[in-house]
């Protein structure tokens, strides 16, 4: 265990620059970092300073508990597929399914809860399918379905897929002032 005091200068609206003090705790069996900030504990972000003693400790590879699921790309996540019901948005097949499937679950679950003996059938059922399920994704790849094409009169739209295909990144502007 190493403990580090990082200075941090912060300058105030007056002008004036104070020095502040942080206490940075390192654990080098297990990289962990501990800073007295406790920005990773209030909003899930490291800190500059736990970033610097990192960085002094040669740590090339930031540990996975440092970077939470709320902040990756590639999870899947149970609200992308809900519905979604304003401006008129359709959902798509799998999210019609996907809402089907958790109305279902959720009247189970309700049923099995009470007794021992259905609540372990329906888990043990749960895991049987979950690993037929995993198998029969690995063996066989998804195919895309593709869209159908429909031909729209001068400026009209038709389906609410053809009026998302054709939206564009808005273009940048300089802003006004500084």
């Amino acid at each position: 265990m190493t403990e580090y005091i990082i200075r941090e200068l912060i300058w105030l609206e007056d002008g004036r620059k104070i020095a502040k003090f942080f206490n940075v705790i390192y654990h080098a069996e297990n990289c962990e970092v501990i800073c007295s900030c406790q920005l990773f504990v209030f909003k899930g972000i490291l800190c500059r300073h736990a970033l610097s003693v990192l960085i002094r400790q040669d740590v090339n590879l930031l540990p996975d508990k440092y970077i939470l699921r709320r902040w990756r790309k590639d999870v899947k996540r149970a609200h992308s597929k809900m519905k979604v019901k304003f401006n008129s948005w359709e959902n798509t097949p799998e999210q019609m399914r996907y809402s089907e499937l958790c109305l279902a679950f959720s009247q189970v679950a309700d049923l099995a809860a009470p007794i021992d003996n259905h609540c372990d059938e329906v888990k043990e059922w749960i895991c049987t399918m979950l690993k037929k399920l995993q198998l029969s994704q690995s063996t066989e790849k998804p195919k895309k379905i593709p869209k159908e094409h429909k031909f729209v009169e001068e400026g009209k739209v038709t389906d609410t897929e053809d009026r998302w295909d054709h939206i564009l990144d808005p273009i940048s502007k300089t802003r006004k002032g500084r």
